[in-house]
């Protein structure tokens, strides 16, 4: 073994990424749980007000986000508006130009908690192996805090998504050595 490389039980187990097509079934199967339990009333309830400021800061236009945001970071305006996260603005800014209904402005923040649950399991089976990815994919697609966050009008959703992504794509380059993977690190 050269320096720099992984031991061969490692090396060999992130290398065995193939599945079967059962394993696509339950994958799918599990994430089909996870969507089902992220849409299920997520209108239900009314905005709270964290959302309600959420979605304000992504109703204005967007030279208009920025120069707020960036006068709030350098203290000329005072209060706590943008203590909220500027990127979950920028992305439900498209829905909300259109429409700011319960629905709509939790969408995206349930799409992201569905893809979340392939990244779970994507991560596990890098880390360990395929049948231990689709348990932890079970698990996250079932708990209650994961639901519950992929149906706020808030940044928790788009944080894990994006931390996710970003440990799925710095294993990867660190086991295949290619220069895309480092660029979506």
């Amino acid at each position: 073994m050269t320096s720099g490389e992984a031991p061969a039980a490692t090396r060999s187990r992130w290398h065995s990424t193939l599945v079967s097509k059962k394993e696509v079934v339950l994958l799918a199967l599990i994430m089909v749980v996870g969507a089902t339990l992220r849409f299920y009333k997520l209108a239900a309830k009314s905005i709270w007000v964290d959302e309600a400021i959420q979605v304000a800061l992504a109703k204005q236009d967007i030279p208009t986000l920025f120069r707020d945001y960036l006068n709030q970071v350098s203290g000329t305006i005072a209060g706590n508006a943008y203590q909220h996260d500027i990127t979950t603005a920028l992305i439900l800014h498209p829905l909300a130009s259109l429409d700011d209904s319960e629905f709509w402005m939790r969408l995206i923040p349930a799409l992201a908690g569905i893809l979340s649950i392939a990244l779970v399991f994507r991560l596990s089976q890098l880390l360990y192996d395929t049948r231990l990815g689709l348990l932890a994919a079970f698990v996250f697609a079932i708990s209650p805090y994961s639901v519950w966050y992929s149906q706020t009008a808030r940044p928790f959703g788009f944080s894990l998504l994006f931390s996710l992504i970003s440990l799925v794509m710095f294993l990867l380059a660190l086991n295949k050595r290619h220069a895309r993977y480092w660029v979506l690190y």
